[in-house]
């Protein structure tokens, strides 16, 4: 099978998992990067706005730690499973998509400026 047509279906099974159809269902060989994937999400950080995207150092790190022969592909399709899972996340939660999350900004007031430095 091409790379492209097995990272597509790759996604696409991943997709369908988010969205709790379970269809299409992986392609063989692609537990590899699922659990990877699953692996560093689980350690991914958060925010009061939400989770954060998973690093290209983090990335790094983990496959250093492990000892895991990730390729520049498998990188890439860390990445766009990220974007994936960010987009779905931040959907269910209702404050917009990955790339623009509606955070709150927080707003200083003088009461607040001096409940801190005094």
């Amino acid at each position: 099978m091409r790379r492209a047509v097995y990272e597509a279906r790759v996604l696409a099974a991943f997709r369908g998992a988010l969205n709790k159809s379970n269809e299409p269902r992986p392609p063989a060989g692609s537990e590899f990067i699922l659990n990877l994937f699953q692996a560093l999400s689980a350690t991914r950080s958060h925010t009061q706005g939400g989770p954060n995207p998973i690093s290209y150092s983090e990335i790094e790190a983990y496959a250093r730690l492990h000892r895991l022969p990730i390729e520049p592909r498998h990188v890439k399709m860390i990445v766009e499973m990220d974007r994936t899972w960010l987009e779905h996340a931040y959907a269910s939660i209702g404050t917009g998509d990955a790339q623009t999350p509606n955070r709150r900004r927080p707003t200083l007031d003088a009461a607040s400026f001096d409940a801190v430095f005094g």
